[in-house]
């Protein structure tokens, strides 16, 4: 498979942003192949990128447990999974995809836009982890563990206090002990396109609604629904417990 010449200007850019020169830039190109896109090129030999996504998420997986285990030696097996399940999902990947600038240099078929503007989060998701395994192919473990690690760390922090701020939890245990009830959560509405979704839900109080959330999910839009109901019924949170040992 050859790497087009009037391609390479953009695959040399996206070196520079993600701070890794492929001794063969073949690597990179593969990473960026959609199979939408080789499937409306048949005439071209051309191989998608899902064989490199399915490695690369194992790679991600490896070196983030690696680094959690390391980072957090009093912390249990649990709160590690959970940990490491926060890192590694597929919004956060896409998140990561978009501010290396993936969504730029992906390639992908005419029929999968549909006339969109923006890539599906699902396949930046997918080529993240696909660049990351073309990486480990390319340079080897060191290679891959360097752009992973230089990518996930500063988003580490925040993960931690997510974790630790777990306002459903919070809110239910305070219901529970205060009031003997559960709280309920109803979906409110939803709008925007289905790759782009806003949930609101609404928390409620034997009856009584404490608060409203919005999110891309509808698990972060009651995690914001009972933080506003926390604050209602006066709780206090802590929301900033520092880095861990």
């Amino acid at each position: 498979m050859r790497v087009p010449e009037n391609v390479k200007p953009s695959l040399h850019e996206l070196e520079k942003t993600i701070g890794y020169k492929f001794k063969t830039l073949r690597n990179l190109y593969h990473a960026l192949l959609h199979k939408s896109y080789v499937n409306e090129m048949p005439e071209k030999e051309l191989i998608d990128n899902e064989r490199l996504e399915f490695l690369g998420d194992a790679v991600l997986e490896f070196v983030t447990t690696e680094y959690l285990y390391k980072k957090y030696a009093g912390e249990t097996e649990g709160w590690l999974t959970v940990m490491r399940s926060a890192i590694v999902e597929r919004r956060n990947c896409a998140k990561l995809a978009r501010e290396i600038g993936l969504d730029k240099h992906i390639f992908v078929g005419k029929g999968e836009r549909g006339g969109q503007p923006s890539i599906r989060r699902s396949i930046l998701a997918n080529t993240f982890e696909a660049v990351l395994a073309a990486i480990y192919v390319d340079g080897g473990m060191q290679a891959a563990k360097k752009f992973i690690l230089n990518t996930i760390k500063k988003y580490t922090p925040t993960v931690e206090r997510a974790i630790h701020n777990n306002f459903k939890a919070e809110l239910q245990n305070y219901t529970q002990k205060k009031l003997s009830v559960i709280p309920e959560y109803r979906l409110l509405s939803e709008s925007g396109p289905d790759h782009d979704k806003i949930f609101e839900v609404g928390v409620s109080i034997s009856g009584k609604q404490y608060g409203k959330g919005n999110g891309h999910t509808k698990k972060s839009a009651q995690q914001q629904a009972a933080q506003k109901a926390l604050r209602k019924l006066n709780i206090k949170i802590e929301t900033d417990l520092g880095g861990g040992p």
